[in-house]
């Protein structure tokens, strides 16, 4: 026996005069409470494949909006359904693609898992990169940007030589070069 719990009530009036219809109204609405748990255990499923596939682990989660239909702004929509749980840490905002990185409790993750208006939740990935390989110092070929025309006082010599300058130091900008050592700033060139 199909309850009647979950079919519209305007349907009650259409579908007492053809009883087909009733049947199929009921057999839909019976398909469709069937299909809700088995959604949240499938994103389930795929939220803990996510994380297993982590290889440096994960850091929370990334929330992904599903499409709106036209109306509010999509991050503002996410972030105010975001505000109805506690203890949110969010990480991120990725606008472009509508998805928030946060750390949340596992009960609010259950209730996102079962929210229609979430396109998926999946780990939040650590990425650790690859250890530079090669030499950080030292004299190299110059590159096709030319930096050997700012390291060398004399001319061009087809080589760049960073002197030991890695990149962990901030860039100085000036209107006629870049110098790459901040203890050495580049001259303020006026225009002329």
């Amino acid at each position: 026996t199909i309850v009647a719990a979950n079919v519209p009530r305007a349907c009650f009036s259409i579908c007492s005069s053809s009883p087909m219809l009733r049947n199929l109204v009921l057999l839909a609405s019976a398909l469709s409470s069937l299909a809700a748990p088995t959604t949240s255990i499938e994103r389930r499923r795929r939220l803990a494949q996510s994380i297993d596939d982590c290889e440096h682990g994960s850091d929370g989660v990334m929330i992904e909006l599903d499409e709106l239909p036209g109306g509010p702004d999509k991050m503002a929509f996410l972030m105010s359904k975001l505000g109805l749980f506690t203890g949110v840490d969010i990480l991120y905002k990725l606008r472009s693609i509508n998805t928030v990185a946060a750390r949340l409790p596992d009960t609010s993750i259950d209730a996102l898992l079962h929210d229609s208006q979430i396109k998926s939740v999946t780990a939040n990935c650590i990425i650790e990169l690859d250890p530079e390989e090669g030499s950080t110092t030292g004299i190299s070929a110059a590159l096709s940007w030319g930096l050997d025309r700012i390291d060398s006082r004399t001319g061009t010599d087809g080589q760049y030589d960073n002197s030991g300058a890695t990149g962990a130091s901030p860039l100085h900008l000036s209107a006629s070069r870049l110098a790459l050592r901040p203890s050495t700033p580049p001259p303020l060139v006026s225009p002329s």
